[in-house]
Formats: structure tokens, C-alpha cells, sequence
């Protein structure tokens, strides 16, 4: 599943996406009774990328190269899948969140998310960050 989702790229034909939504869908719809968490995991991780990623522009001359925003087709494609497989997959979901949030050590164990919110500090320039300071632009990162 994750290489399904992680190799469908913005530049491939609408079709990609398509054929790659419908082979996630139905390995999602062929799990009788409860979905792994590990599969849970493989489809959330893109959703909490959220629907737009930052590249290097191609055509950049700085140096650091600047960067870009471009849709997230990844985001797209399992935003597909859940809406798609919605009566199958929202009680797994509800189930793995409510354990990652609750702390439940069963759950912890066999997912790969979790519930703090780690933040990237961007690069600085060479200043320690003082204690207890947030970043200006905190955003939820997921183990």
C-alpha cells in the first residue's frame, strides 16, 4: 500500500491515480473483520502530509535552492480510498485513534503513529532556542 501510494506522482495521467485508488480500495475492502494497524497507518501518514508538499523548484538559481508548492498526490489518492471504503475503515480508525490517544500500550506497539506533536525547528543561525519559546509555524509531525 505505501508504495501504491508513494509512487503515483503529479506529472502521471489521472488514470495512475484512479488505478491506484481502486488497488488500495480493494485490498482495504478484502480484510474480513478488523483492518492491521499497519495498513490503518500506511493510508493516515499522507492525510496528516496534508493535500500540499513543498519541492525544490527545478528552475531555482539560489543556493539553498528555493522551494515550491505542489499538490500532494499521495494526500489525494488515500483521501480517496477512506472516503471510498468509509463504512469499512471509520470504526478501525476511531479505534486506532482512541488507543494512540488513550495511551493503550497494545496499540502504541503495533502502530507507527503518534499522539505528541513533534515539531521541526527550521534551520537557524547557530542561536539556541530558549527554553520553553514554540516555533513560529508548529505543525504536527507523525512518528
Amino acid at each position: 500500500i505505501k508504495t501504491i501510494l508513494t509512487c503515483v506522482h503529479v506529472d502521471h495521467p489521472p488514470e495512475v491515480g484512479q488505478h491506484a485508488e481502486s488497488a488500495v480500495a480493494a485490498c482495504v475492502e478484502e480484510f474480513e473483520g478488523n483492518i492491521p494497524n499497519a495498513v490503518l497507518d500506511e493510508l493516515l501518514l499522507p492525510i496528516g502530509g496534508g493535500p500540499v508538499t513543498y519541492v525544490i523548484d527545478p528552475k531555482s538559481k539560489e543556493n539553498p535552492p528555493a522551494q515550491i508548492q505542489q499538490t500532494n498526490p499521495s494526500y489525494l489518492v488515500a483521501a480517496k480510498v477512506l472516503r471510498k471504503t468509509e463504512d469499512k475503515i471509520s470504526s478501525p480508525i476511531a479505534n486506532l485513534l482512541n488507543g494512540i490517544f488513550s495511551g493503550d500500550p497494545k496499540t502504541l506497539e503495533s502502530t507507527s503513529l503518534s499522539a505528541e506533536d513533534l515539531t521541526e525547528s527550521p534551520p537557524s543561525s547557530g542561536k539556541k532556542k530558549k527554553k520553553g519559546s514554540k516555533d513560529a509555524t508548529p505543525s504536527p509531525t507523525l512518528k
